[in-house]
């Protein structure tokens, strides 16, 4: 609790003498003994004032007076570590204040009651309580920086370090800004504002930040020097410095300056005599960890086992003390260091069981997280078992190890996804898959290794479920949220909001990296924009919190997010003719699985540096228009013949017309079609011998819906007239945004084979498009677009009077089928670790689109118009969207000349997503036209015979 006891006293004496509750009463009079003290009694005795006062004004029904006597209460037991009582209190107060109309209390009932919930380790019900007080403060409102350093407080422990600044800063900057009346509300904004610095400072040094933490540093000494008047006897205020100097010492441990570590330590060792009130283990947990620094490991084990003993024992008094993990994740490192590997495993399962007190001594268990936010020692804890049972394994080659650090794995990699799963906001999310992707990385290496070895198909299974933990889930899960909210029964007004925030969020988000990309920074006009987005996030976390609070079946479908697929599923989905490639790429390796309807199996690709030049040499020469040059041309057939091997060439695809392909890293950017598979004939690219269809994850390939057929399918085209002179790309490297004459010929082309809306004139602007564009099962975009390389959320869809950006994009909401992006580079941008390419194609998908067709690079305009228009005539036949494209591009390939044959001209186009037709089979059309003439004919034949018997008659 950020607020002293005797803050909590101030504010009561000040209310009881107050009009605020009328008319003196028993409980009134009672308290007169109080009023009459000259100087703050010792806590017990106000506590048990207090409590007779309670129970008085309980009986009496005085509702302000019950409220303001358990708010004080719960001071006075945080304080005193009365865990029973301060909850009771929380408690008690949390549900008064629901029913009396004092906004100011009811912040602080709220607020305590969640400190409760934090104490206990219940983060994500501490969070929504926290945000519920939020909601209702003000920045005049009296602890509203209490409450955000409380959620910052929260990120810290569930590891979002970002989010725990930002919250923080803001904490920050309301004590800047407020008034204070007395000398008492200034001391305690002061005594506030070194704790806040003081716990940025942690959060700099948890984020290994050391310019800005050695910046905050100088900034909390001048803080100190220049308020020196402070009374260092002060309670409240020599806790601070105690915590303060507690996080130098780590700060400077850290970042191992050793001269200012030992003026610390001396600085510490001052206040020893307060050691047994602020949590003396720190102290011996940081001097062991300065004699580890030292390799004087007898020594460090004898302090850091003290520092274990006490936290316990504190631990048992005051559930908020958690740091019992750590110190056993201290010791652990401590062994390896010692070369004691097996005591160290031994040491990092020991402090798992904080977290489960049902777990087991069997180092091959794992906790049940139930409040997976917790702490991220729980982490780091599984990291290290992970990590130190698989080099006990390399080293003995004992299964047991083995065995261990596989299912420590699997702990892991669950609770990262569950972790992922439970952060409201996207960048938070972000955070977390970038935190996870060495993770994974190391469990697929373990795995790989281990099947190798036994050839064990449970370990593919494994590996199949690391791969899709890993794939676009941040994607999924926010256009599942998003299509659950506007066809939910939750009220109007809370879909209006939730719709609003969404869009102020991205909004803001693009005014913001707009700003930021101009060559003269407005910095007033950053911090605007960045305030802007977080406060638009801020409500939008508190609504989210608001709707899992009092709406939870609506969260139901969360549950589907998280379950996991077995081989056997995919393995039933796929045709007898079809195989799917689930590719993940680390530093060092590239790991392939392969699975068709009758096998699965695995490989890697290793030497990954000498690979990914040959590769990044591949993607150049097939995105660049031919020189002519024969050299350079047979070196890179010869390079797609090399990963042609590497990817696909170590497993049989006899038999296989279409390759469902998933992605990963920069194979994000290789349209696999260019691959070669035999340097003999001139075109033997892979698209000749198969059909290839990109898929997000293997989930998106799952749970496709079923495309419903129909012959009357409508499109919308938008191909805007540019005014420019006319080039022959539509590369946005240009000068000018030119008139593309192709373009109009694509629309002219659809308005004859279709019905629909076609708009290609100079008045084609971005609402026709985002008015339209909800309300045809097939959208085909015939323009200019513009890939932002610094920022892919800025990356542009242009108009005639303007763009749309990815920020723009993922605000709609739409469902067409297919969405055929003929405009350059709208499947390639920025790649980020799990969820693939931050592209124009991403923006489209977060908009609910259900499938894609979309460029990997620069468009030529006649070929791209060639492509399409015959994609269409396929798609007309009943053709799947990814063979109707294979179909069109091999026809534009055997009409070309020598120069048009390059893969620039054809390859930039590939297909994404549901990969069903949408219309009816003509094969099949011709099938039942013959059997319903047949039967018409057979009609006639019948009734031609019974008028002959008839007649006869």
């Amino acid at each position: 609790m950020w607020s002293s006891k005797f803050f909590y006293f101030i504010i009561f004496i000040s209310l009881i003498n107050s009009d605020l509750f009328g008319q003196k009463s028993k409980s009134q009079v009672l308290f007169d003994s109080i009023v009459q003290w000259e100087e703050e009694p010792e806590p017990f005795e106000v506590v048990s004032v207090l409590e007779r006062l309670e129970e008085i004004s309980n009986s009496e029904k005085e509702l302000g007076i019950n409220l303001l006597t358990l708010l004080t209460l719960t001071g006075y037991y945080y304080d005193l570590g009365e865990v029973e009582e301060f909850k009771k209190a929380a408690t008690k107060a949390f549900q008064n204040s629901t029913i009396y109309n004092d906004t100011e209390l009811r912040i602080d009932a709220i607020n305590n009651f969640a400190l409760y919930h934090s104490m206990i380790g219940s983060n994500n019900i501490a969070l929504n309580n926290y945000l519920s007080a939020l909601e209702i403060s003000n920045r005049n409102s009296r602890n509203r920086e209490v409450i955000l350093f409380n959620i910052a407080t929260i990120y810290y422990k569930i590891g979002d370090f970002s989010l725990a600044e930002e919250y923080c800063l803001e904490a920050l900057d309301v004590i800047q800004n407020k008034a204070f009346n007395n000398s008492i509300e200034k001391r305690i904004l002061f005594i506030r504002k070194v704790k806040a610095l003081s716990s940025l400072l942690k959060y700099y040094t948890s984020q290994g930040n050391f310019e800005k933490g050695k910046r905050l540093v100088f900034r909390i000494l001048d803080l100190i020097e220049k308020n020196s008047n402070y009374s260092k006897d002060d309670f409240d205020y020599q806790k601070v410095l105690f915590e303060l100097e507690n996080r130098l010492n780590i700060f400077y441990l850290t970042f191992q300056i050793e001269d200012k570590s030992s003026n610390s330590y001396k600085s510490y060792l001052g206040l020893s005599q307060y050691q047994n009130s602020f949590r003396s283990f720190q102290f011996f947990r940081l001097n062991g960890l300065w004699k580890k620094s030292t390799s004087d490991f007898v020594k460090s084990y004898s302090e850091l086992m003290k520092s274990l003993e006490i936290a316990k024992n504190e631990y048992e008094t005051d559930k908020e003390f958690a740091f019992i993990p750590k110190i056993h994740q201290n010791i652990g490192e401590l062994y390896l260091d010692w070369n004691k590997p097996d005591s160290a495993l031994m040491e990092f399962h020991e402090g798992l069981k904080f977290f489960d007190e049902a777990l087991s001594d069997d180092l091959e268990s794992n906790p049940t997280f139930k409040k997976y936010t917790e702490y991220p020692e729980a982490l780091a804890l599984l990291k290290y078992k992970a990590r130190t049972s698989d080099s006990l394994y390399q080293n003995t080659n004992d299964q047991k190890y083995l065995r261990i650090s596989e299912k420590a794995y699997m702990a892991l990699v669950d609770l990262l996804d569950q972790m992922k799963k439970s952060y409201l906001i996207d960048g938070s999310k972000f955070f977390v898959a970038e935190k996870a992707y060495p993770l994974y990385s190391e469990a697929l290496d373990l795995f790989y290794r281990s099947y190798a070895l036994s050839n064990n198909h449970a370990k593919l299974n494994a590996i199949f479920q690391i791969l899709e933990k890993n794939k676009s889930t941040i994607l999924f899960e926010n256009v599942k949220n998003k299509f659950e909210l506007l066809s939910s029964k939750l009220p109007e007004d809370i879909k209006n909001q939730e719709s609003e925030l969404t869009s102020s969020v991205s909004f803001y988000s693009r005014l913001l990296s707009e700003e930021k990309q101009k060559d003269s920074l407005d910095l007033n006009r950053i911090s605007e924009y960045e305030r802007a987005v977080f406060e638009a996030q801020e409500e939008l976390a508190i609504l989210q919190n608001k709707i899992e609070t009092e709406y939870p079946d609506f969260f139901d479908y969360r549950k589907e997010l998280t379950k996991g697929y077995d081989l056997t599923v995919v393995q039933q989905k796929l045709n007898g003719n079809e195989a799917l490639f689930e590719y993940f790429q680390t530093e060092d390796n590239i790991y392939a699985l392969y699975i068709d309807r009758k096998k699965i199996e695995l490989n890697r690709v290793q030497h990954l540096q000498k690979w990914n030049t040959q590769l990044l040499d591949h993607l150049d020469w097939i995105s660049q228009k031919p020189t002519g040059n024969l050299e350079k041309f047979a070196l890179a057939r010869r390079n797609a013949f090399h990963l042609y091997q590497e990817l696909l060439g170590c497993f049989s695809l006899d038999g296989i017309e279409k390759l469902i392909v998933v992605p990963d890293g920069i194979l994000n950017r290789l349209p696999f079609e260019t691959l070669v598979a035999d340097t003999s004939a001139y075109n033997s690219y892979l698209l000749s011998k198969t059909n290839v269809s990109y898929y997000l994850s293997a989930r998106q390939f799952l749970e496709e819906e079923t495309v419903s057929k129909s012959e009357d399918h409508e499109v919308f085209c938008i191909a805007p007239e540019f005014s420019g002179p006319i080039e022959q790309s539509r590369s946005c490297a240009l000068a000018s945004l030119g008139k593309l004459p192709f373009a109009k010929d694509e629309l002219l082309f659809l308005k004859e084979t279709f019905h629909g809306v076609f708009d290609g004139d100079t008045s084609s602007i971005r609402s026709a498009f985002t008015d339209n564009y909800a309300d045809f099962p097939i959208v085909h975009l015939a323009t200019h677009a513009c890939l932002n390389p610094e920022d892919p959320m800025l990356s542009e869809i242009h108009f005639t009077d303007g763009y749309l950006t990815n920020y723009d994009l993922q605000g709609l909401s739409s469902r067409p089928e297919l969405v055929v992006l003929s405009a350059c580079n709208t499947a390639t941008g920025e790649l980020k670790s799990g969820e693939g390419m931050m592209s124009l194609s991403r923006g489209f998908f977060a908009s609910g689109v259900k499938s894609l067709q979309s460029s990997l690079w620069a468009l030529d305009d006649k070929s791209s118009y060639d492509i399409s228009t015959n994609m269409y005539l396929n798609l007309k036949k009943g053709m799947s969207k990814s063979e109707a494209l294979q179909k069109s591009k091999m026809a534009f390939l055997e009409s070309a000349d020598k120069q048009h044959q390059h893969p620039y001209y054809w390859a930039s186009m590939i297909h994404i997503g549901n990969d069903q037709a949408i219309f009816p089979s003509q094969s099949n059309m011709l099938l039942y036209i013959g059997a319903s003439m047949l039967c018409v004919a057979g009609g006639l034949l019948m009734r031609r015979r019974r008028d002959r018997l008839d007649q006869a008659a």
